[in-house]
């Protein structure tokens, strides 16, 4: 900006020089003019600089990590007067992890027209990131003089964690086996679907026997259930994440959502069940379908994690302190937590099982 009034106010000293030697009318105007454009430059700008319309076009709902986010950002000068200029602060956080990237754009103006540049990024970790402009700079056409104001354009994206092989013959997956008073059916609400009949094995609970059925065979008829388990199950999460290391808390997070994934195609109910530092209460959702983990996993992501270990645990156990529940946890690697282990991922995730 200093460079460009240099060069004005030298271009002046060679318009005086000029009308020095060639004192004549036409020098005498040009010099008037070259005094009179900037000025009337300066007065426009002032006037229309807060005229630009910003926006974030594009940008998709959902993501997975890594993947490739593009977006458009959209200018519209409505006035007939060019800016020099146009310098936007783009801001893009994960709310999760709290950590976050700043880049500067110039775009182009052109009067009365849109203009859309396109941006393009990479989200390495899950959780909700936020896309934010929260800042403007113009110049006016000469570029002498230059504004900057604080905007709040903003819009989200929730990145999705990965699905990892899970081990299906782990003790999670067939955790919350009751005995047969508390048997519950998995497929649909009508508490007399069975996934088929079959003949009377001994060992077999008698409130299974399907006695219409039995009594046309010489031998009992029962009820196969597809797959029986105490009447709560929680499957749940530590949200504690250590700011040096990241990558651990986004293994639990992948682990978490592998593990829902799975019990749901195993034909399984269950609740998932997170704790809330920010509002300081535990958030729980029933599921049944594949949907309902997608929608529990991004309500999870508008969570903030705590900054201390066993803090979700803590509040878990102190809200739900009977013991007629199965509760499987996923954890970052640590102590302290009374239970079973279950399962470890990459050395990196516990998961426990708590009865």
């Amino acid at each position: 900006m200093i460079g460009n009034w240099m060069n004005y106010i030298l271009f002046l000293a060679a318009l005086a020089l000029a009308y020095v030697f060639y004192n004549n009318y036409i020098m005498f105007v040009i010099i008037g003019a070259a005094i009179a454009v900037p000025i009337v430059s300066i007065i426009v700008f002032e006037i229309t600089y807060k005229k630009l319309q910003l926006s974030i076009v594009d940008l998709p709902l959902k993501a997975g990590k890594n993947a490739d986010i593009q977006f458009g950002i959209m200018t519209l000068n409505r006035t007939i007067f060019p800016f020099g200029s146009i310098r936007i602060k783009l801001n893009i956080k994960n709310l999760f992890y709290n950590n976050q990237k700043e880049y500067i754009i110039n775009i182009p103006d052109i009067p009365r027209k849109e203009r859309k540049i396109q941006w393009k990024f990479s989200a390495v970790y899950s959780g909700c990131v936020r896309i934010n402009i929260d800042e403007v700079e113009l110049t006016d056409m000469l570029s002498l003089v230059k504004r900057t104001y604080p905007v709040n354009i903003e819009k989200t994206i929730e990145i999705y964690p990965d699905e990892c092989e899970i081990d299906t013959e782990t003790d999670a997956l067939t955790a919350g086996a009751g005995d047969e008073t508390e048997v519950q059916y998995i497929k649909g609400t009508d508490v007399s679907e069975v996934s088929g009949i079959r003949e009377y094995i001994p060992g077999d609970s008698m409130q299974a026997v399907h006695w219409k059925l039995s009594s046309r065979y010489d031998n009992f008829m029962v009820k196969d259930f597809s797959m029986p388990y105490t009447d709560r199950v929680y499957l749940a999460i530590e949200l504690y994440n250590n700011p040096s290391v990241n990558d651990e808390m986004d293994n639990v997070i992948d682990v978490y959502y592998s593990m829902a994934r799975l019990l749901v195609k195993q034909g399984r109910q269950f609740f998932m069940l997170w704790y809330n530092i920010k509002t300081g209460v535990n958030e729980i959702m029933e599921i049944q379908t594949e949907e309902d983990v997608v929608q529990a996993v991004g309500n999870m992501m508008y969570s903030y994690p705590s900054e201390h270990p066993l803090t979700a645990f803590e509040a878990i156990k102190t809200e739900y302190p009977e013991n007629d529940y199965t509760l499987i946890y996923v954890t970052g690697s640590m102590t302290g937590i009374n239970g079973e282990k279950i399962y470890t991922y990459n050395d990196k995730v516990d998961v426990y099982l708590i009865e």
